[in-house]
């Protein structure tokens, strides 16, 4: 009976819908350690970029953000540059070992404030929106996901996802509750960097990040030949 459970179990627990999960980052710790952030920062007000406790109701500027997180702590942005700084503020995850996987993808949970009625909130002309790339091996910069305003109302409005990376939102919308979104990673390696750039030019362009995780999802072939295997074990 063994010999016959064993490998149904074994493809079970691999197959697509259990993917393998090789690395996760909820940024329940300070940054510096298993994550950076460039050029975090919080004036006290309405322009922001760092970690917080979550739900942060603590201040009016980030209390929108109340479901879809992963433990106590996540990353919220609001106008960057509101400060004379950069537009752009970075998340990195950085020496991943990924050696021996393959169907490597990146999951990660994401919100942004929608549009109040008397006006829209992201400005494609500003570049605001989400962006996340992944590095394979210090090679180039892959960019895999990204997430901007319709073209409608003068390219602004609520961030939308960008399918084939026009810069023009044409799918699922974010929300202020925060939803999963998973991207491929086109090929593989040793050891992999991810970058999550957030650009907010102004107020009421408040955006949320947590829980990124990297799986890997074997492919199927691969599955029915060590559930064979097993079967003769």
């Amino acid at each position: 009976m063994k010999k016959i459970l064993l490998p149904i179990l074994l493809l079970f627990s691999f197959s697509p819908a259990h993917a393998l999960l090789l690395h996760q980052e909820s940024f329940e710790q300070a940054p510096g350690g298993t994550y950076t952030l460039t050029t975090a920062f919080d004036d006290g007000g309405f322009d922001y970029f760092n970690r917080y406790a979550v739900p942060d109701n603590g201040n009016a500027a980030r209390d929108d953000f109340q479901t879809g997180w992963d433990g106590g702590f996540g990353i919220q942005a609001q106008d960057i540059d509101g400060d004379g700084g950069s537009r752009i503020g970075a998340i990195g995850l950085t020496g991943i070992n990924v050696a021996g996987f393959t169907g490597l993808q990146v999951t990660i949970s994401l919100g942004a404030l929608n549009s109040e009625p008397a006006f829209n909130n992201f400005e494609q002309a500003d570049g605001d929106g989400i962006k996340i790339f992944v590095r394979l091996d210090g090679g180039a910069d892959t960019l895999i996901g990204q997430f901007a305003p319709p073209a409608t109302n003068g390219n602004s409005g609520d961030l939308y996802l960008d399918t084939d990376f026009n810069a023009v939102g044409d799918a699922a919308r974010l929300s202020i509750a925060l939803s999963d979104f998973t991207f491929l990673i086109p090929s593989v390696g040793s050891i992999l960097d991810v970058r999550v750039e957030l650009t907010s030019t102004d107020s009421f362009e408040s955006l949320a990040v947590d829980n990124v995780r990297i799986d890997s999802v074997p492919e199927p072939a691969m599955l029915a030949l060590l559930g064979f295997g097993l079967a003769f074990i």
